[in-house]
């Protein structure tokens, strides 16, 4: 290559694509584009060496890489550490000696959950080890053996990492109230997990839906009906109303008091046709005076007669009018009468 600027004459490159090709004097003229260039080697240097400078450049898969190379350059703790941080499941690829290598196997599985199931059988088996790698990766629960899936601590360390891991608990350990209640309360998804009895329980459906608005939803039928029940957690949380039974989201008296319980924030949770209700928003701004200011942005601020409704209930209602109202003489003048 003529080109020194590009590519220093001691260095041999690769080229993933030609531009063209053509003969002068016998010789070969190849085109190339300098974004094509790939580096293999410098002159001299030894396979460990070349290895370690091409994953550092590397812009595609670590594990399809690792796959490709040598045993010699699979057995260096050096390339497969830094493959295993890029892309966990290169562990596979890694030499045997290597998979039980417990911080190369750790910084597989703090990158990727299922590099686990690639770790040497005398790692899976050592509870300490299992720990530590579900402390790094909960999720990872699902690549150890049944015997320490079943170990009540793991699984705890793991859902407490990530509650989904509590998909992979046994069914007793679904069924810990401590153990299902960490799991519900940091993820959404691990809900549908906890033992179906857990839901009839007042006190971790509660708890649960205390941290996750999203678990009242697999209460059961009676607490969510329960009027008292769902008025004391709408206090710390008034995201559950979304679950709340039917009856008690038609029931206007109920409404009104889980208003008093959540305040303002509770209204964003209540049906749409409840929001848009006129009546139900001004009763609602009379037992929480932060509520007009809650709703800016409702269409109801372009009816005239709300906007004097919520005026004869609060003097600084007018500011939230539509810009159209704020125009109209004749209505600032009703609105200034009204004041």
């Amino acid at each position: 290559l003529e080109h020194s600027d590009v590519v220093p004459s001691h260095v041999a490159i690769g080229v993933t694509r030609l531009c063209s090709l053509s003969w002068d004097a016998g010789a070969a003229v190849v085109t190339i584009d300098a974004s094509d260039l790939v580096y293999v080697a410098e002159e001299g240097m030894e396979p460990i060496s070349v290895a370690r400078e091409e994953l550092r450049s590397l812009r595609g898969s670590a594990r399809d890489w690792l796959r490709q190379q040598s045993l010699q350059v699979r057995r260096d703790r050096e390339v497969v550490l830094a493959a295993v941080q890029r892309d966990g499941l290169a562990l596979e690829h890694a030499a045997a000696d290597l998979r039980a290598d417990r911080q190369v196997v750790l910084a597989a599985v703090k990158k990727g959950a299922f590099a686990l199931q690639f770790a040497a059988p005398e790692l899976l088996t050592d509870r300490d080890f299992v720990l530590a790698a579900v402390q790094h990766n909960g999720y990872s629960l699902g690549c150890t053996p049944d015997k320490l899936r079943a170990d009540r601590a793991v699984v705890l360390a793991a859902v407490r990492e990530d509650g989904n891991a509590l998909e992979y608990a046994p069914d007793e350990l679904k069924a810990d109230r401590e153990v299902a209640m960490v799991a519900a309360r940091s993820s959404s998804s691990a809900l549908e997990h906890v033992a179906e009895d857990l839901w009839k329980q007042r006190g971790f459906v509660a708890g649960v839906s205390e941290g996750n608005a999203d678990a009242f939803e697999y209460a059961d039928p009676a607490l969510q009906s329960d009027r008292q029940f769902v008025l004391s957690i709408v206090q710390r949380n008034a995201g559950i109303l979304e679950h709340a039974s039917p009856l008690l989201l038609s029931d206007r008296s109920f409404l009104l008091e889980a208003i008093d319980s959540g305040g303002a924030s509770a209204l964003q949770h209540l049906p749409a046709a409840v929001r848009d209700d006129a009546q139900f928003l001004l009763a609602a701004a009379q037992r929480c005076p932060g509520l007009l200011g809650s709703l800016s942005d409702h269409g109801r601020w372009q009816d005239e007669d709300f906007v004097l409704a919520a005026l004869g209930q609060d003097d600084t209602a007018f500011e939230h009018a539509a810009a159209a109202l704020k125009s109209d003489e004749a209505f600032v003048l009703r609105a200034v009468e009204v004041a």
